[in-house]
Formats: structure tokens, C-alpha cells, sequence
């Protein structure tokens, strides 16, 4: 049997422990699978590994570095939640297009920044007027994602954002009480959790978010299977899946996060996720 090979980051703080690793080690003790640490920020190209056809390789940060030696890990033969190897070099900022394209309930969205007041004005019709939200790409729990309420402020921040060459995408803003994050495994949901929004907020998925505005959530068979599709059409079979809900219960995407926090998920719901993602990458290794 191949080994399990985590590139991760170390932690900033002796007080910041990474949970991740714990559970994907137990996982791996679980099924008699040897588990290897990669620490991107003290890898060398000469310290790096050499895999073997059969061996999984999974990354848990998002850090360039950590991407980077994802890349020269990979080989033939070695095991991944990418789909091919397309998925795993190119540089997918945002799940929305993706998504987009293969007609996946995404939240509606104007993915340029205007250039003119004329554009400005069709910005707005577009995702059906004030207000509308700002999100920009690249951040997590919350950073980056402004709610704006008026034509005079939307141009302020839209001239702002195209002076620092941000990549911004512009999203109809949707009322709502929680979103969803859905655990996707290969062709299904095997985790999934609510959070509501906090007093005070706009924003669910937000850094001031604890287990207290958590709690397990299972979604209809429509609602998981629009998390997988999803996950599926950005070329990955792994992936933490935001759905939120209108006044009307209809689900739209928000995005989808690979790697992702499924630890959440696991402690929530008390499904060991952890588990069955390496059970996944286990039985696909096994058909290699």
C-alpha cells in the first residue's frame, strides 16, 4: 500500500494547532497507511521526496509554496483528489466560472470591474440592483466581502479596486439566516454543517464564527447533489461546498473551497471526514 503524503504549513503561533493533520494521521493509522508531513515553509528541492505510483498526496494550505511543491511532487501514478492533472496546475482563483459555465445555481454575479459609468449602471441591473456585494478573491472568513448600497459608493470602491488590480467579482446580495457548507468525497455529500450569521452582520461565513452558530444540517438529495456537481465541475473530488439559501429556500453557490476546513464538519456532526477522504484516495490508489 502507497503512503500518505500531507504537505501542510507550521503553525504561526505554539498556541495555533492544526487540527487537520491530527485527524488525517489517525485516519491514516486507522488503515495501516504510513503518513508523511511535508512542512512547506522549511522544504528544500533537495529534502523533497520522491513518490511512487500508488502514493497519495494531498495539500491542506493554500500558501504558492505549498502549490509549488505540490507540483514538482506530482508524477505519474501518484494519487490526488484532482481529477487530472489539467486540475491541478491551473491557477482556478474562483470556483464561479466553472460553475457558471455548467449551469450550477451560482449566486448571480457581474465578473468585471466596470470601466465606465455606463458599465457601472449595467453592473448593478445585472445582479438586480442595490444592495450588492463586493467579494474579493483570494480571502477567507469574511475579509474582502462589502456590501454597498448605493451607485455613489459602488463607483468609489470599483475606482479603488481597479487601481490595485484587484480580482474582484460583484454578486447580487442575498438576504439570509445561514449558510451551508457541504463536505463533497468523490460523488457525495458525507458531511455538512450550518452556520447562522451573527448579530450584527451580513456575512455568514465570518472569523468571528465559533461552534456555538454551528450545527449539523443535513440538505435535501437536490441541494447535495448540486454540492457535488460543483465540486465535480472544477475538476476536483474533494471540496468544502458554501451554499446559502433565499427567502424562498432556493440554494445558490457561493464558492467552493479546496483544500477546506472539513474539521469543522467533523467535530459539528461527529462524522469522522477525515476518514472518508482518505479511504477515497485509498481505494482510488488501489485501482491504479
Amino acid at each position: 500500500m502507497g503512503r500518505f503524503f500531507l504537505i501542510r504549513n507550521r503553525p504561526d503561533s505554539p498556541k495555533k494547532q492544526y487540527e487537520q493533520p491530527r485527524l488525517l494521521r489517525s485516519a491514516c493509522d486507522r488503515l495501516n497507511v504510513e503518513y508523511v508531513e511535508i512542512i512547506s515553509s522549511e522544504a528544500t528541492l533537495a529534502s523533497l521526496p520522491t513518490l511512487e505510483s500508488g502514493d497519495i498526496l494531498f495539500r491542506n494550505t493554500s500558501s504558492a509554496r505549498a502549490k509549488l511543491i505540490e507540483r514538482i511532487l506530482m508524477k505519474p501514478g501518484v494519487i490526488t483528489f484532482y481529477k487530472n492533472d489539467t486540475a491541478m496546475f491551473s491557477e482556478r482563483r474562483t470556483s464561479f466560472f466553472q460553475n457558471h459555465q455548467d449551469n450550477i445555481p451560482v449566486i448571480p454575479t457581474y465578473p468585471l470591474l466596470p470601466t465606465t459609468r455606463a458599465e457601472l449602471v449595467e453592473a448593478v441591473e445585472y445582479v438586480g440592483g442595490f444592495p450588492l456585494v463586493f467579494k474579493v478573491m483570494g480571502s477567507s472568513h469574511g475579509v474582502g466581502v462589502i456590501k454597498v448600497d448605493s451607485l455613489e459608493s459602488f463607483k468609489s470602491i470599483v475606482d479603488y479596486f481597479l487601481s490595485v488590480k484587484s480580482s474582484v467579482l460583484i454578486r447580487q446580495f442575498i438576504p439570509h439566516e445561514y449558510f451551508a457548507r457541504l463536505i463533497v468525497v468523490g460523488d457525495r455529500v458525507v458531511a455538512s454543517n450550518r452556520t447562522r450569521v451573527p448579530d450584527g452582520e451580513f456575512r455568514s461565513n465570518t472569523s468571528e464564527n465559533t461552534d456555538a452558530n454551528r450545527e449539523p444540517f443535513v440538505c435535501s438529495d437536490e441541494v447535495n447533489q448540486i454540492a457535488v456537481d460543483a465540486v465535480l465541475s472544477n475538476g476536483l473530488e474533494f471540496g468544502g461546498v458554501d451554499i446559502i439559501f433565499d427567502k424562498e429556500n432556493r440554494p445558490f453557490v457561493a464558492e467552493i473551497n479546496f483544500p477546506c476546513q472539513f474539521e469543522f464538519a467533523q467535530r459539528i456532526t461527529g462524522i469522522d471526514v477525515a476518514l472518508e477522504m482518505v479511504s477515497y484516495l485509498v481505494k482510488k490508489a488501489s485501482a491504479v
